[in-house]
């Protein structure tokens, strides 16, 4: 069968069962839908199902969406099949009217019938054929992959970012420190999570204080879930049970669906899936703006509270019932594996697709579209470190201190943003080495794709020496 034949198949498939039929959807060659009638036992299909144990992998029933299998522990069982050109299954017990039956036969046929490990082989070739680029995640970095600031953020500023495109917001009197952990799900597809610590405690609750950890979603992503049913899956750590909330914003916080969900064990993972629908009312971006915010709310004052499941006019990040983790001294929040992509069984189903169809280097290539350093991955920025350093050769200018240079950047960044520069000899901040001695260097002229440096230590480097500069630089553009 040709790959589109197949795509169409499995499209198909797909509207006819709300089961996860992705698996199988490309081997599929034939399929029965009916109704059935009150007491019904027989099901009569039209196309050949051998007798033989292992040819009963052939098939695929469900009843009132729900997989039967031979035997029991499901609401329906079948006790056999039988037949030759024309087969039959019997049900083990009278199916009730109304129901939707829908049978699948796999394979062309007997001879073609593939084991489990062949059909997932072959998912694994097809499952980015179909729909896969259309559910990507919506959120970057889910995994917390990438720390390119640092690992360790002991007294974590409002607005300041730890893990690549996640950020920390606060309007809170104690210290909250933001840390990478290993210590993650069993079944995560990461190997880190992000770690947000209330090492004071604060008894007391202002009506305006808010504590959220969140990712804002560009415009440019959000346009592929406008209008649309999104589904949420995350997993989280607490040391305090109880209920939290999720909330959704736009740009300017005028509108916002807040969601809650329940953590039923203190300090142990637990799977959360958020469901809800994009929001057609008030103003939303779609291009390189904020799109949507995002935020795991963990401390709420009454300012921001509203009620629960229903987009509202105002600015609101949780419900009365929020669980207040800074009451003790030391509680941490845990967040990893978060994904974000529209509403689709199929697809969120599969714990694999924690980064929804992308590898970690894309991943990375992401997280520079907002944030970019010189520096290997793994070191700080402002580290003294002449590894991967940037050497431009620079344009010598007269004594007035005109000696400038340029850095270009590897991914081309969401907007104009903020270049600064580090001496790799001392990590110093708006520094440079050339010719064996340092030099003061400021950001003149910054683009998307780059920026340039001048002197401005005053008077032009010297002409002799080695003519390069050794040199560090970040820039952020972060929304």
């Amino acid at each position: 069968m040709a790959k589109i034949e197949q795509a169409n198949a499995f499209l198909e498939l797909k509207q006819r069962s709300n089961r996860d039929v992705r698996q199988l959807g490309p081997l599929v060659t034939q399929f029965y839908e009916a109704e059935s009638t009150a007491s019904q036992t027989i099901i009569n299909l039209s196309f050949a199902v051998e007798q033989s144990a292992s040819s009963k992998q052939q098939v695929l029933v469900y009843v009132d969406g729900k997989l039967l299998r031979e035997g029991s522990g499901n609401d329906y069982t079948y006790s056999s099949i039988s037949g030759g050109q024309s087969s039959q299954i019997t049900m083990a017990a009278p199916l009730a009217a109304g129901l939707n039956i829908l049978v699948y036969r796999v394979g062309a046929s007997i001879q073609s019938v593939p084991n489990a490990s062949s059909i997932q082989a072959t998912v694994n070739s097809l499952r980015l054929e179909v729909n896969e680029k259309d559910n990507r995640n919506g959120i970057i970095n889910g995994c917390f992959e990438y720390w390119q600031r640092g690992t360790s953020f002991p007294a974590a500023a409002n607005s300041s970012f730890a893990a690549d495109r996640w950020k920390l917001v606060r309007s809170f009197g104690g210290v909250i420190s933001v840390d990478r952990s290993t210590d993650v799900p069993t079944n995560a597809f990461g190997i880190y999570s992000a770690a947000v610590t209330f090492t004071t405690e604060d008894a007391t609750r202002n009506s305006s204080e808010i504590v959220r950890y969140e990712q804002l979603l560009e415009g440019n992503t959000l346009r592929r879930f406008k209008n649309k049913d999104i589904v949420l899956k995350f997993w989280v750590k607490s040391s305090e049970a109880g209920v939290l909330t999720l909330a959704l914003t736009n740009s300017d916080a005028s509108r916002s669906l807040v969601k809650e969900y329940t953590v039923n064990a203190v300090n142990t993972w637990e799977q959360k899936t958020i469901r809800f629908a994009h929001d057609s009312t008030g103003t939303w971006f779609y291009d390189n703006q904020i799109g949507m915010r995002v935020s795991w709310v963990l401390h709420c004052g009454t300012q921001f509270q509203t009620a629960p499941d229903v987009w509202t006019s105002g600015t609101y990040y949780a419900t009365g019932a929020q669980t207040r983790l800074s009451l003790v001294a030391n509680n941490v929040f845990k967040l990893a594996d978060v994904m974000l992509v529209e509403d689709n069984t199929d697809l969120t189903s599969d714990p694999e697709f924690a980064l929804a169809g992308r590898d970690l280097y894309e991943e990375l290539q992401l997280c520079q579209r907002y944030y970019e350093k010189s520096y290997d991955v793994n070191v700080n920025p402002g580290t003294a470190d002449f590894g991967g350093a940037y050497a431009p050769a620079p344009e010598r200018g007269s004594s007035n201190g005109n000696s400038t240079f340029g850095v270009t950047y590897k991914i081309k960044k969401r907007a104009l943003g903020t270049c600064t520069f580090y001496n790799p000899s001392t990590g110093a901040i708006n520094s440079c080495r050339y010719s064996g001695a340092n030099y003061g260097v400021v950001a003149i002229f910054q683009g998307e794709n780059g920026a340039s440096a001048a002197n401005n230590t005053g008077g032009a480097w010297p002409a002799t020496g080695v003519a390069t500069v050794s040199v560090h630089f970040t820039s952020e553009s972060e929304l």
